[in-house]
Order: structure tokens, then C-alpha cells, then sequence
């Protein structure tokens, strides 16, 4: 069943609203998907590795066909030696093709689990940490560290990259003199694999939700209500 639920948000995309449950009810969902890649990696690494042993088939099958041909009468099985030649041949043609044309997409996919592994941690630290200080408190925290008041376990504040995530809370009403902000939203994100934030690369969480940055509008405007006369 978590298989088929990781496959459904990889599918729905995170801002489906079914996968905004799901990760709701499993905030690890995006985490688990990086195994496909991991498995995709694997397969890549052993057609790799077959490629040297078709080759010593290769190998084999001609200098079994050598010795056949030069001393029949000692070496028999010409007509094998030749069949197993020609089938190792294509198979270092099959191999080999399907490496040279899967680098491409294995760069992409290591990529695309580098961004899975980080969102899940920013997933996680909103369902685990930040909900819980927003219905705590009715607000979501000044600083990133104050989530700790609500989960003493939630201390991973970096992207996979271990760069330290940025945050910002956005939203923010003042109601009185004196009285502390209440911030209504908030912004988190990651640098990327370049490490440095304001690039396109950068992935950002607003409220809970992964956006494009290309039309990220984040509303960090600090809104601030009038004060209320004094008596």
C-alpha cells in the first residue's frame, strides 16, 4: 500500500490535493520515492558491468573459433564457438548502447532524487514541526529554531546539500504596541546543488507547498495593523 501511495504522488505531482493528504497522513512519502532511483541506478550499474564480461564471452567465443579452425581434430565446436561470438558481440552492443544512452537521464534522476530527498525534509518539518507551533501558538515561528518547543526531535534544518535551510515568516499582524507578531505564513527554502539561494535551482516551500520559483510571488511584505488609539 506505501508503495502504491509513493507512486501515486510521484504521478498526481505534490500539489494535487490527494497527494497533499497522503503526504499529510505520511509527511515521508517524497523520501521513500528516492528508492526508485536508487533501484534505476542499480540497473544502470550492472549493464555497465556486463559489458567487460560480453567482452571476455567475446573473447572466448573467437579464440575458441581460432583454435577449431587451426586443430579441428583437437578443438571441436567450431559452429558453437561462432554462435558464441556473435551473441556476446550483441550483447556489448546492446549493453553498451543502453549505457551510453542513459547517462543523460541517470544525471537527471540523480538530480531529480538530490530534490526528493530535500523536500521530503522540508515536508516533514512542516507536518511534524511547523503545523504544530502554528496550532500551538496561532502563529508560525519568528525563527526556525522555535519549532523546537513543539518537537524537540525536529533539528535537521539542512537541504540534502548541508546547506542550512532559509526561513522566513511572512504575513505578519501587529495588533498593539508591545503585543508580539502573528505570522499567518511562511517561507522555506532550500539553495540547491549550487548552494547559493536566489538561483534558479533553489526550492521553495511556501505554507506547506512546493512552488515554481519562476512565479514564486511570496507575499513577505510584513503587514502590520494600525495600533489601537490609547484611552
Amino acid at each position: 500500500m506505501k508503495v502504491g501511495r509513493v507512486f501515486l504522488v510521484w504521478i498526481l505531482g505534490d500539489g494535487a490535493e490527494l497527494s497533499k493528504t497522503l503526504i499529510h497522513a505520511d509527511s515521508r512519502l517524497p523520501f521513500y520515492r528516492i528508492f526508485s532511483y536508487d533501484a534505476y541506478r542499480l540497473a544502470f550499474s550492472m549493464s555497465a558491468a556486463l559489458i567487460p564480461l560480453s567482452l571476455l564471452g567475446a573473447w572466448a567465443g573467437w579464440r575458441g573459433m581460432r583454435n577449431a579452425k587451426i586443430d579441428p581434430a583437437r578443438f571441436g565446436g567450431f559452429s558453437v564457438a561462432r554462435i558464441s561470438l556473435l551473441l556476446s558481440a550483441c550483447l556489448v552492443i546492446v549493453f553498451g548502447t543502453v549505457v551510453a544512452t542513459s547517462v543523460p537521464d541517470m544525471l537527471a534522476r540523480g538530480r531529480a532524487k538530490h530534490i526528493s530527498a530535500t523536500s521530503a525534509v522540508m515536508y516533514a518539518m512542516h507536518y511534524e514541526a511547523l503545523q504544530k507551533y502554528y496550532r500551538e501558538y496561532g502563529s508560525y515561528p519568528q525563527e526556525l529554531t522555535d519549532i523546537s518547543r513543539v518537537n524537540a526531535g525536529a533539528t535537521a534544518h539542512d537541504d540534502y546539500w548541508a546547506t542550512p535551510l532559509n526561513y522566513s515568516p511572512i504575513g505578519g499582524v501587529m495588533a498593539s504596541r508591545g503585543s508580539a507578531p502573528s505570522f499567518s505564513g511562511y517561507k522555506l527554502v532550500s539553495a540547491g546543488a549550487d548552494g547559493k539561494f536566489g538561483t534558479p535551482d533553489d526550492i521553495t516551500m511556501i505554507d506547506g507547498i512546493i512552488v515554481d520559483n519562476k512565479t514564486d510571488n511570496d507575499g513577505s511584505n510584513l503587514l502590520l495593523a494600525p495600533e489601537k488609539p490609547r484611552p
